[in-house]
């Protein structure tokens, strides 16, 4: 995990800043092309994909392929009761109403409830799954 801004650190080596690349890649590549399509920059420290959406579209074995539907689908969700989230609150003072205002009129912290599993993988460009 890295902070927002660590290519701006002074403390980043000179090499790594000037070892970049931007790719963009095609949409359906299943984890052999994608690796193929990455390939030509295996030696780049800092690799920025400019538009990872629908690009990856899972795994050529199939077992390998329903194994990581289904964890993605059972991990990469949240639900549970609500509870406040600061994005949206219309800057509410730090000891505001969670959910809704005490009065109308109020700034209140709005609810969330946590987020949904993520969709389905895109189709491969190579349809074999």
């Amino acid at each position: 995990m890295r902070e927002p801004n660590f290519l701006s650190s002074p403390r980043v080596p000179a090499a790594v800043l000037g070892s970049r690349a931007t790719v963009t890649l095609p949409k359906g590549l299943d984890e052999r092309g994608l690796a193929a399509a990455l390939a030509p920059h295996r030696d780049v420290a800092v690799l920025e994909i400019d538009d990872v959406a629908d690009c990856f579209c899972g795994f050529s074995d199939a077992a390998a392929h329903a194994s990581f539907r289904d964890e993605s689908q059972r991990m990469l969700h949240y639900r549970r009761a609500n509870f406040c989230t600061v994005e949206g609150s219309d800057d509410a003072p730090q000891f505001s109403q969670c959910c809704s205002p005490r009065k109308p009129g109020d700034k209140f912290f709005p609810c969330v409830e946590g987020f949904e599993p993520p969709a389905p993988l895109p189709a491969c460009a190579n349809p074999k799954l």
